[in-house]
């Protein structure tokens, strides 16, 4: 049977650059930051922000995503990932950095960190044959012929296995999850510590936010 993999001290961090729309003066947080730091720093003129930028270290997080979710809701999924352990790390790590379980929002990734333990990820195990192997080696085969083990055909084991876990093989190992992939995005409440707005209680985006929405109104009025 393969070891899992020891502690591997996984950062998963979020920075963002915050600007003022009036001045265009900048400045880098690491996220989350608390509301009395955050406007501490920024002061009372900026009341206008926006999002120039992003950086993270979450795979499969594209920042244009963090840039169309507003920055409270960033904030909070960065404190959230700041609770997980190394071992949830590394299952929210498999699954970002699969295109088939990969989660789609920002919301999805919070609620991950709110139920990690609805998932489970084997390291190591990349193919049928070896999930087969670790199923049939994890099976109660007391009283049971040996020859009867040593008939079953592990990869045919480990193909039906996957399919009645719905699990799939990542680059950290076989993952799957107890309530199924397909979730719709649930909307948590962001904490009063993370609920960071702008001077003027507005919600803070990114630039690719700010530049698509005149686009796309421009779009509507041709359609009419």
């Amino acid at each position: 049977m393969k070891k899992t993999m020891a502690s591997v001290n996984i950062p998963l961090y979020i920075a963002v650059k915050i600007e003022s729309k009036e001045t265009y003066e900048s400045l880098w947080f690491s996220l989350p930051v608390s509301k009395a730091y955050f406007y501490g720093m920024t002061g009372s003129s900026w009341d206008e922000l926006r999002i120039s930028d992003y950086e993270t270290t979450v795979p499969g997080l594209p920042t244009y995503t963090l840039s169309e979710t507003p920055f409270a809701v960033v904030n909070h999924l960065a404190a959230r990932l700041n609770a997980l352990n190394d071992e949830r790390a590394l299952k929210l790590t498999a699954i970002m950095s699969n295109i088939i379980t990969r989660f789609r929002t920002v919301e999805q990734i919070i609620d991950y960190t709110y139920a990690p333990d609805k998932y489970s990820l084997i390291p190591g195990i990349s193919t049928h044959w070896e999930l087969g192997q670790r199923r049939i080696e994890e099976l109660d085969t007391k009283g049971l012929p040996s020859a009867l083990i040593l008939s079953i055909d592990e990869t045919r084991f480990g193909e039906k296995t996957a399919c009645r876990e719905d699990g799939w093989f990542t680059a950290l190992g076989y993952i799957s999850s107890k309530d199924g992939w397909e979730k719709p995005a649930r909307k948590r409440r962001v904490p009063a510590q993370w609920d960071v707005k702008d001077g003027n209680g507005e919600d803070i985006y990114g630039n690719r936010y700010d530049d698509f929405s005149e686009y796309d109104e421009l779009e509507l009025d041709d359609e009419d």
